[in-house]
């Protein structure tokens, strides 16, 4: 305590009698009698509080064991961005730390269940490949006991405009990206649309909205819409083992189906078979009348064949 309040004193008199510099052992404190002052531990650690012409600042320093490590911590006075190694910091807090390929550099907090040393658990940075361009930069890692659970990665793309995102959960497996195009895959590293899903979707309702080009087939209903007969679409299955319009199970195998363009040609499929059902109804409706008409005659004639009988 009395060293502390002799290190006090010796301060302020040296600040105010503009002393250069006054020792007491390993710590030193040097003033250039204007607006910079430090405070060094001899090789051990130091702090500094000075003016740059431009604003004021407060840094600290130390020994690494190798070396001397300046701007540890970097407080700038115009506008409280703090830096931790760096002396120019771009925000409100700029953490400056080179990341080595697989290594933690920075964690953002430990929970109660993990090590307060380690690698415990932690949600945090870590580095990945150093490369320009392509391949994984980074990830925001929770670690539990020592194993990555879940991440959030960020990759590089093919350009300094490229890149993407990618989630992983259970053991840090990859379930969601996101890449350069803005194309969603899930379950799946390489999407090839808006959204490319590789497993089953459950939804209460789904909407398909129709591209351009793709008309509902309501034509089939106009008086001039030429209607294959059924004898032609019965040669047509015949030769081709599935109904026109409608791509064979070759072709959904090999490309797949687009949702909405099946849709209205199985909905052209439906009009159509509506047309056959309208035009056979009408036919059952002719023969019930000529079956009447036949049951009334042939019961004329088996009453004339009974009375000429009884003659």
């Amino acid at each position: 305590m009395k060293n502390s309040y002799l290190i006090i004193v010796l301060f302020v008199f040296q600040t105010s009698f503009a002393q250069k510099e006054y020792a007491l052992g390993s710590f030193k404190i040097n003033n250039d009698d204007l607006f910079n002052t430090s405070l060094v531990s001899g090789t051990v650690a130091g702090m500094d509080m000075g003016f740059d012409g431009q604003k004021g600042f407060i840094k600290f320093s130390a020994h690494t064991g190798n070396g001397y490590r300046n701007n540890i911590l970097y407080m700038r006075g115009n506008d409280g961005y703090v830096g931790l190694g760096t002396n120019a910091p771009r925000a409100a807090l700029d953490v400056a730390n080179i990341i080595g390929n697989g290594l933690l550099g920075t964690v953002f907090g430990r929970l109660p269940e993990g090590d307060t040393s380690g690698e415990g658990t932690f949600l945090g940075v870590r580095g990945y490949g150093n490369s320009i361009v392509n391949g994984k930069s980074f990830a925001i890692e929770h670690s539990f006991f020592g194993i990555t659970n879940s991440s959030i990665s960020f990759f590089r793309g093919g350009s300094t405009i490229g890149g993407g995102i990618s989630f992983s959960t259970n053991n840090n497996t990859e379930q969601v990206r996101i890449d350069a195009n803005g194309y969603v895959g899930i379950g799946t590293k390489n999407p090839d649309s808006r959204l490319t899903v590789a497993g089953n979707i459950h939804a209460r309702e789904v909407k398909v909205t129709l591209n351009a080009g793709v008309v509902v087939p309501d034509y089939v209903f106009a008086n001039d819409y030429k209607l294959k007969s059924l004898q032609e679409v019965e040669d047509y299955i015949k030769q081709n083992n599935h109904l026109p319009e409608i791509p064979s199970a070759k072709e959904i195998e090999a490309k797949g189906l687009m949702l909405a363009e099946m849709n209205m040609s199985l909905l052209k499929k439906i009009e159509e078979l509506t047309l056959y059902m309208i035009e056979q109804n009408k036919e059952v409706k002719e023969l019930r009348e000529e079956n009447k008409i036949l049951k009334s005659l042939s019961e004329r004639l088996s009453d004339l064949e009974a009375e000429v009988r009884r003659k």
